[in-house]
């Protein structure tokens, strides 16, 4: 689950199939952090955990694996909100033939809503000001996301700061992983000590 595919989705794709691959990237993100909480021998894992994830199984949607993560306290609150919200965006997207953009006044004030990008401006996750906030956008961008609106920028520091939260970390350290038949491969387990 490699923040590198966000990256390229950037500048090729429109603003709703850059959210589209946003929430699928996040999915597979809050899939590997499910199946870390399970069992891992082989036979296990074939009998028992991957049929959970199959196309018919109980853990087959984001919803599903949203609310599941935060059952068992695998996320926080502010994780399960802000991934609810993008949810919502998501299934508007895929339920809709209208256009949409990051521009449009109903999406800037759902994405307002989001509590990520006011901890990711901060020091040691505490939420900031919207005038912080802006301040950040700001410095951190580079010249070629200048001309993005505030709406997009706040949704990839969403991405990027839930994304880096859900892998704790591996995506932004690694190379991207090997896939194995359209899914992320999960790195062997470690044995214990």
């Amino acid at each position: 689950i490699h923040f590198q595919d966000f990256f390229d989705a950037h500048e090729r794709e429109s603003d709703r199939g850059y959210v589209l691959i946003a929430c699928a990237i996040l999915d597979d993100a809050l899939e590997y952090l499910l199946r870390k909480r399970m069992r891992q021998p082989a036979g296990i894992v074939k009998r028992s955990v991957d049929p959970l994830f199959s196309h018919n199984g109980p853990l087959s949607s984001f919803w599903s694996k949203l609310h599941l993560a935060y059952a068992m306290r695998i996320i926080p609150d502010w994780v399960y909100r802000d991934l609810d919200i993008l949810r919502g965006i998501r299934n508007d997207l895929a339920h809709t033939f209208q256009t949409f953009s990051f521009t449009d006044h109903d999406v800037e004030c759902r994405l307002r809503q989001l509590r990520s990008p006011y901890r990711a401006a901060g020091k040691k996750n505490r939420y900031v000001t919207e005038e912080r906030l802006k301040t950040e956008m700001n410095r951190l961008c580079s010249a070629e996301w200048r001309h993005y609106s505030e709406a997009k920028l706040r949704f990839a520091m969403m991405f990027h700061y839930i994304h880096g939260f859900l892998t704790e970390g591996r995506a932004y350290s690694t190379r991207r992983p090997n896939r194995v038949a359209g899914r992320i491969a999960l790195p062997a387990p470690t044995p214990p000590s």
